[in-house]
């Protein structure tokens, strides 16, 4: 039965995450559903100069290859260097290998992995693949969201579930554009210019925002963004059309934090120094020496070209547009 289902036709995928062009092969539906879930993600097209690369997804016996972590080591995934790019291992028993000349990965996971862990495994391995090649393009991906207008760029940076999004979205309804609201990727290009852009236009919504924004109502019908929250992943388009930029760029930063204690919106300006450890702290950071300076150089040039602003909300600030004039006032 086992040689049986090794026979059955590979499901093919084929997907756009920046600026990569992902052909995936997955042995089974699981896989494949798994892998979709991944890629959904991003949904905006990069046209011209895009990267052709290749992941075959499929089930093998657990992994018996010794990876020590040297470099990158997070809760689900170990990885380290190989002779032709990396290897990565999970606690189940999945192993992935990345051939870095060729775009190439191979993730495979063993036959008897519990549902959940192999969703988990093939989600980090997956995504380990698609950051590293970003890294190789001169991408650095930063965990933050992005609101625009005019001369005025900001990266809104938090820790999840801290209220980018609702914060964008506040932005957004005063006529504010965005490039994304959870991921955005970011390089030096000529001249030293920061280049920021887009790879995914779907917003993450708790539908407890209804209450600040009633444009959103019937939120709660999409689907989850994920297990572990009640978030929506919903097309921003949809409730705020023509605000979506594929590309922009970055002179103000925001340090987000949520305090349920106080009424309305508290500023304060960031130092240099301040800033900078902001941005540090929304990019990981590999133990590879190549990608670890061009990763702490792009995210200096971002620092120095931006003023930075320490904004504290309070559970209802956003129910008073008041508090996000005060924030317009202050990133002018």
């Amino acid at each position: 039965m086992a040689s049986g289902s090794m026979l059955q036709p590979a499901i093919r995928l084929r997907a756009f995450a920046g600026p990569l062009v992902l052909n995936v092969r997955a042995q089974n539906e699981a896989m494949a559903r798994v892998a979709r879930g991944v890629l959904r993600q991003f949904d905006v097209r990069w046209s011209g100069g895009l990267i052709e690369s290749h992941v075959s997804i499929r089930v093998a016996q657990p992994s018996r290859v010794a990876v020590r972590g040297d470099y990158l080591r997070t809760y689900r995934t170990t990885a380290g260097p190989s002779r032709k790019g990396l290897w990565a291992v999970t606690p189940g028993g999945g192993a992935c290998r990345i051939e870095d000349v060729r775009r190439v990965c191979c993730i495979r996971s063993p036959s008897q992995a519990p549902e959940i862990a192999l969703v988990e495994d093939l989600e980090q391995l997956l995504m380990l693949f698609i950051v590293r090649s970003w890294r190789l393009a001169g991408w650095t991906p930063l965990h933050a969201a992005s609101a625009v207008r005019g001369a005025v760029g900001l990266a809104v940076c938090a820790p999840g579930s801290t209220g980018k999004t609702t914060l964008i979205a506040a932005l957004m309804r005063r006529g504010w554009c965005t490039i994304g609201d959870d991921k955005l990727l970011v390089r030096v290009a000529e001249g030293g210019v920061i280049e920021v852009r887009a790879v995914s236009h779907q917003f993450h919504l708790d539908p407890r925002t209804t209450r600040f924004f009633p444009e959103i109502s019937g939120i709660e019908e999409h689907p989850t963004y994920s297990r572990w929250t009640p978030k929506r992943q919903v097309p921003a388009n949809r409730f705020w059309p023509g605000r979506l930029l594929e590309r922009g760029t970055i002179n103000r930063v925001v340090r987000l934090a949520r305090e349920p204690a106080i009424s309305g919106i508290r500023l304060a300006p960031m130092s240099a120094q301040e800033t900078l450890g902001t941005l540090l702290s929304q990019v990981v950071i590999p133990n590879e020496t190549r990608e670890a300076r061009m990763i702490i150089a792009t995210m200096g040039r971002l620092a120095s070209n931006s003023r930075g602003l320490s904004c504290s909300v309070g559970e209802d600030a956003f129910a008073d547009e008041r508090n996000v004039s005060a924030l317009e006032e202050a990133l002018a």
